[in-house]
């Protein structure tokens, strides 16, 4: 798959999306919600797990147990980026994830993934 469009919402209202850098060069901690563009869903809202990573130029959210998974599999090296979500107070989070979804660098969404394909299972 080609490398997406992609944006990283962060706890204090900052963003880092590729004219900022690379993946594996921006902030690691304190992630609420990623976004990014898909051929078959227009806009992916990535949000609420502990953990994302990028993986062969696709954004997935995992839980601590689901990434040890996919880093210890990887035997193509190709997960390239591992960010850590946080807890954030309920205001600010529901502003941020409406930014991201009113984001104009993105298309519309136009379907939801699963849970396991947000996880990397793929079907």
């Amino acid at each position: 798959m080609q490398a997406s469009k992609w944006k990283i919402f962060y706890g204090d209202g900052s963003v880092f999306d590729e004219s900022c850098g690379t993946a594996e060069s921006a902030p690691s901690h304190d992630v609420q919600v990623i976004v990014s563009s898909h051929p078959d869903y227009g806009r992916v809202l990535l949000r609420r797990w502990d953990w994302y990573y990028l993986n062969d130029g696709e954004w997935f959210g995992s839980d601590i147990h689901g990434l040890l998974d996919q880093l210890l599999h990887d035997t193509k090296n190709q997960i390239k980026a591992v960010k850590q979500g946080r807890v954030l107070s309920t205001p600010d989070y529901e502003a941020i994830v409406r930014s991201a979804r009113e984001d104009p660098d993105f298309p519309p969404q136009s379907a939801e993934k699963t849970a396991a394909e947000n996880r990397g299972l793929r079907q």
